[in-house]
This record gives C-alpha cells, sequence and structure tokens, in this order.
C-alpha cells in the first residue's frame, strides 16, 4: 500500500546541470589490493593437502568465464594486430603470455574477481554521465555553464 500511495505524489523536478549538487563517494577498503598480481594470485597452485583436484585461480576464472575470455582473446588479437604487438593464441597455456600481455589478463582477472575493482569502476562511471547529462541539457548560456567541468560535482575516493 505504501507503494501505491507514492504513486500520487508529485515527482521531483531534476536539477539541470551546472546547479546539480557535489556527489562524493567513499568506498571503504582494508588492505584489499585491486590488481589481481600473476605470481601472488592467479597463477599460484592452492594449498589443499591432497583434499581434491587443485588449480590455479587463472585456469578457474578462464573455465568459469569461457565466452568472456575468449572473446577477450579475440578482441585482444585484433586490436593487438591493429596497434603493433602480438597477442599470442595460446589459450589457457598460460607459458605462452609474456609479460607485456599479463597486465592485460591482469585486468581482466581483476574485474572478475574482485567487489573493489568493480565498485570503483562502475562509480567512476558517474563523471561520464554528468559530462553526457550537462551536453544533452545543460544550461550553456549561464556563465557557471561555461566553466563547468563534471569533475567538480563528482568525487571518488578509495
Amino acid at each position: 500500500q505504501a507503494l501505491a500511495r507514492g504513486l500520487g505524489l508529485p515527482l521531483p523536478v531534476p536539477y539541470r546541470v551546472p546547479f546539480v549538487p557535489g556527489l562524493t563517494v567513499l568506498i571503504p577498503h582494508y588492505s584489499e589490493s585491486i590488481l589481481a598480481e600473476k605470481s601472488v594470485e592467479l597463477l599460484s597452485q592452492p594449498q589443499n593437502q591432497g583434499k581434491m583436484n587443485s588449480s590455479p585461480l587463472m585456469d578457474w576464472l578462464a573455465d568459469k568465464y569461457q565466452d568472456e575470455f575468449d572473446n577477450f582473446s579475440e578482441k585482444m588479437t585484433s586490436t593487438g594486430s591493429s596497434r603493433g604487438y602480438a597477442w599470442p593464441k595460446a589459450g589457457t597455456d598460460w607459458t605462452l603470455y609474456g609479460e607485456e600481455h599479463w597486465h592485460k589478463l591482469s585486468f581482466w582477472a581483476s574485474m572478475r574477481l574482485q567487489t573493489l575493482f568493480r565498485t570503483v569502476s562502475g562509480m567512476m562511471l558517474y563523471h561520464q554521465a554528468l559530462q553526457c547529462h550537462f551536453e544533452a541539457q545543460g544550461d550553456k548560456r549561464s556563465k557557471l555553464g561555461q566553466v563547468w567541468d563534471a569533475s567538480d560535482a563528482f568525487t571518488c575516493i578509495v
């Protein structure tokens, strides 16, 4: 019933850019690394004392997100050749990837593993959204509209 009563209330008028109130997002974390490291997390063998078959975390990620990993590899192969570097078609044979490839692989793995990484990257989309809102509806005639910057209205603190 509360929802039904709320439907009859008048909708608030949205803020027009550049008169958007400031928004600060604080994301607390406790020494959680944001980017997964190859030797520490992704390729290290788990300690399981023989209770079950174990494989490195990177194998598990590539298996669990197989379609995404295949798409990622295909994208890296096509963009790598256009930018002048070769991306190996190695699949899950991790020894064929060089150190220059592991930065991209670590980024891909971190996006699937860590809540903090996904939270920060998602919150940083607010900056683009505010800029898009300004371009679509902003009052560009006002003096504030001529110097407005989306980073003035949004701050993300980790």
